[in-house]
């Protein structure tokens, strides 16, 4: 079963009002705040996603039936300001892509009929998109208009097999499984829909129940390719054609069924935690109804399309993009009450196989961190370091005074840092400072991976820090005049 909502027999759940639409049914839910488990009410498996959760997640509408109006189809993932991917049975019908002017995108919003609308310039479906084997579910919208919320990191092929562990998937799909109800014959009842757990027989009023315009949520557990393929040796599509599950498939849902991703939640993410921050690992494509035991969804494997994505869109992801760093910056989400400063001592030009220092000062007091993401994408830690952390005295080094503007690393404090070398290639730079209001915040920076390989990583967990700092000065006590991050902006010269 493809998960999105535009197949005929669903229409009637789905009005066809611009950016009014019912909303659809999908999969499941996971863990949220109490807050919004209440606030969604009868979610089945799982709850409704906070605010702000998920920012690359957007909305497709789109109009296929050459009407004025568009109708909620399927989600999707900002993935740079330029570009959504999504799933190619979203965007087409009757074996032909769909025109550029017959989709829009709402993106920055939970309630899937608000947001900010963007026109579509560009469709790009695979190649190899097959509609019977469901191979090459996956397609790219470029956007007529920047995104403005933040990109998703991209799962590649050096990253972990993402077959064990659990994994979370969004969207606005139905809360429940539904299936039109057909006669003796085959033919659809209109207005008739059997609920795929319960098998109860219900009206178009009763199917709508199983409608949220909220975004939901819910944690996977993800299942090896051969189980997936036990699971599903005996699914089969209207023509009698199987669905092919290979190395461009990744498959996850709960053994005793419940949970899952449901038709409405096409085309949107499936994500893991990486080494920092998430990790897109799949597309939503498709499944065997929806939440039964055992039968888990399958989903495009986003690390098995890393050179199409980069041959039709220049994203690189394991090199620095101007796109994902523009849309970080226009997401606002450095906040720096504490006038803290940051910069390097030698400029903002430099050559290859310098030794720097970075100067940092604020109005406040706090507990400084220090990060450096260079012209090959890698985000290194420079402060605190494993040197720093070994000295009697670490959390007093790590002290910014007001006024004072601080070295790292210190050249009279062996202490203080390591010594940091400008390393090519050639191109723009960051640093990046943190300033905490104790040296025991939720930001974890023990780990002593202090290299994070890959740009869409390190653009995600400094999204992450922004986003953990703003919570603490909007939500917590502990000093809201305090806790601050600023970034100086570098090139590193031929």
């Amino acid at each position: 079963m493809i998960r999105n909502l535009f197949a005929a027999g669903f229409l009637c759940l789905v009005a066809p009002a611009l950016l009014a639409a019912e909303p659809l049914i999908w999969r499941g839910l996971g863990p949220a705040t109490e807050r919004a488990a209440k606030a969604c009410g009868r979610i089945v498996g799982g709850t409704c996603a906070a605010s702000g959760d998920w920012p690359w997640q957007v909305a497709l509408f789109v109009n296929k039936r050459k009407e004025s109006d568009f109708s909620f189809a399927c989600g999707g993932s900002i993935i740079s300001r330029d570009w959504v991917l999504t799933a190619a049975h979203c965007l087409t019908q009757h074996g032909e892509s769909l025109r550029p002017d017959a989709v829009l995108v709402l993106e920055g919003s939970q309630k899937k009929n608000s947001g900010r609308k963007i026109k579509v310039e560009q469709i790009i479906v695979h190649d190899g998109w097959n509609d019977g084997t469901k191979e090459n579910d996956i397609a790219l919208l470029k956007l007529a208009a920047p995104a403005r919320s933040t990109p998703v990191a991209l799962a590649t092929p050096r990253d972990a097999g993402y077959e064990t562990g659990s994994a979370v998937v969004t969207g606005w799909g139905l809360l429940r499984p539904l299936d039109i109800l057909r006669d003796e014959n085959g033919k659809e009842v209109p207005g008739k829909f059997v609920d795929g757990l319960s098998h109860e027989v219900m009206s178009v009023e009763d199917a709508r129940k199983f409608v949220t315009d909220e975004l939901m949520q819910v944690n996977l557990p993800l299942v090896t390719l051969e189980a997936c393929k036990v699971a599903h040796r005996n699914t089969r599509d209207d023509n009698g054609v199987s669905p092919v599950i290979d190395s461009r498939v990744i498959c996850a849902g709960d053994a005793k069924g419940g949970k899952d991703s449901c038709q409405g939640d096409s085309g949107g993410p499936l994500v893991a935690r990486g080494g920092v921050g998430w990790v897109q690992i799949g597309v939503v494509s498709w499944g065997s109804s929806c939440a039964l035991p055992g039968t888990p969804g399958a989903y495009t494997r986003v690390a098995a399309f890393e050179g199409w994505i980069k041959a039709k869109t220049g994203i690189d992801q394991s090199a620095p993009s101007t796109d994902t760093q523009t849309a970080l910056e226009d997401n606002a989400a450095f906040k720096n009450p504490a006038g803290l400063s940051i910069s390097f001592v030698q400029g903002k030009h430099l050559k290859p196989g310098r030794s720097v220092y970075a100067a940092v000062s604020a109005r406040k007091p706090g507990y400084l961190a220090l990060f450096n993401l260079g012209a090959d994408g890698k985000l290194t830690r420079l402060f605190p370091s494993a040197m720093s952390r070994r000295s009697p005295t670490s959390e007093l080094q790590r002290v910014l005074t007001p006024g004072k503007t601080l070295l790292v690393p210190d050249p009279k404090d062996p202490y203080s840092g390591f010594e940091f070398t400008i390393d090519p290639p050639a191109g723009p730079g960051w640093l990046v400072a943190v300033l905490l209001a104790s040296p025991a915040e939720e930001i974890d920076f023990t780990d002593e991976r202090a290299v994070i390989e890959d740009r869409a990583s390190a653009m995600s967990y400094l999204s992450t820090i922004a986003r953990a700092i703003n919570r603490d000065i909007e939500v917590s006590q502990k000093g809201p005049e305090t806790t601050s991050i600023a970034v100086f902006d570098y090139e590193i010269l031929p």
